[in-house]
């Protein structure tokens, strides 16, 4: 049995700590607050069930929606039946803890940010770095990440009484921004809605907040969207690599390996931005990658990562497409629509097909 530290206790953090307590180690998780993060909440039917299923986490304020509209600012889209629910990230955080505390977990709320130095104070030999994306991040893995590789996000997560739509959730694709707009829907007038896309592609003159308001435009003009409410956005960055096998995961500082999980090593999708899951599934590959003295092989860890991604977030198809939708070619926009209109039923089914959860143990 070993002793482990987790610095962040959101998802990726909390998965952490289930699967290395599951194989009895010992762990204590370290979290500033318990907040709703700022970015988008959407799970797959599958995760929510499997949550419930084997974690008794319950997740009450889960909403299917009846379609995923997947589409363009000129209102040309795709539209299949919801393959997710979409609940807050504050409900998802609450409900990890409570899970994790029953199993035993220590957990300490410690009501600011750790600094750098206070890290050193509660670290274990390897001690695992799950606090997204940054500064302390960066710091204690040793690198920036290429601005290529960051997204930035703007969101709102909350009530909207003034507000008309369909019972349908939507993803805007947008090359102006390299990225998309979505809209979840939640029960009783809960909406999450927000906009992420690629960071260095912009002109500094270019405004976020300014672009979050003209997509609300686009939700009404093309979408029957109707928000009547001034909406106050959130911002977030996003690592989000599609080569995964250029950033290193672990690095050593005075004798402690700080090994990274979920944002902090960049598991988003690299289409959708969907950062749920795959940080689930990269919390339970390196739990596999830990032997029986309690010894985290980052080498095997980070194999172990390439391995699973290239079945769920990172299939050549994924990686293709997200290339193109990143690329200077003119058109984009209609190159995106009409790919995802020949692929995007694949691109679900094999997502639903090979589960975030179910990763492949072996080298």
């Amino acid at each position: 049995m070993a002793e482990f530290t987790i610095i962040g206790g959101n998802v990726s953090g909390l998965s952490a700590a289930l699967h290395l307590h599951e194989q009895g180690h010992d762990v204590h998780v370290y979290e500033e607050k318990i907040w709703n993060k700022p970015c988008g909440g959407a799970i797959s039917v599958e995760f929510f069930q499997y949550l419930k299923k084997k974690w008794n986490v319950e997740l009450e304020e889960a909403h299917k929606g009846r379609y995923m509209i997947i589409g363009l600012p000129t209102g040309k889209h795709v539209r299949i039946e919801s393959p997710f629910v979409t609940t807050t990230r504050k409900e998802l955080q609450e409900k990890l803890i409570e899970a994790a505390k029953k199993q035993g977990i220590k957990i300490t709320i410690t009501g600011k940010r750790l600094t750098h130095e206070e890290v050193f104070d509660i670290a274990t030999p390897q001690t695992i770095v799950a606090t997204g994306y940054s500064k302390l991040s960066h710091q204690l893995l040793g690198r920036e990440w290429d601005p290529k590789d960051v997204a930035h996000i703007l969101r709102f997560d909350g009530i909207v009484k003034e507000a008309s739509y369909p019972d349908d959730h939507y993803i805007i694709i947008d090359n102006k921004i390299t990225g998309y707009g979505w809209l979840f829907i939640g029960d009783d007038h809960h909406l999450n809605v927000g906009i992420g896309g690629e960071v260095a592609s912009l002109p500094g003159s270019f405004s976020w907040l300014n672009y979050f308001y003209q997509f609300i435009e686009v939700l009404r003009e093309k979408y029957d969207v109707h928000i009547n409410e001034k909406l106050v956005p959130r911002g977030w960055k996003l690592p989000l690599p599609i080569n995964k096998k250029k950033y290193h995961v672990s690095n050593t500082i005075n004798g402690i390996e700080f090994i990274g999980v979920g944002d902090t090593v960049g598991m988003a999708h690299p289409i959708l931005g969907a950062g749920i899951e795959p940080g689930w599934m990269s919390s339970k590959c390196l739990a596999a990658a830990t032997n029986e003295k309690g010894w985290i092989d980052p080498s095997k860890y980070q194999r172990l990562l390439i391995k699973n991604l290239k079945v769920t977030s990172n299939r050549r198809l994924d990686v293709f497409l997200s290339r193109m939708m990143r690329s200077s070619l003119p058109y984009n926009n209609y190159f995106a629509y009409y790919a995802l209109k020949m692929f995007t039923t694949h691109m679900i089914q094999k997502m639903r097909e090979n589960h975030w959860y179910e990763i492949q143990y072996h080298d």
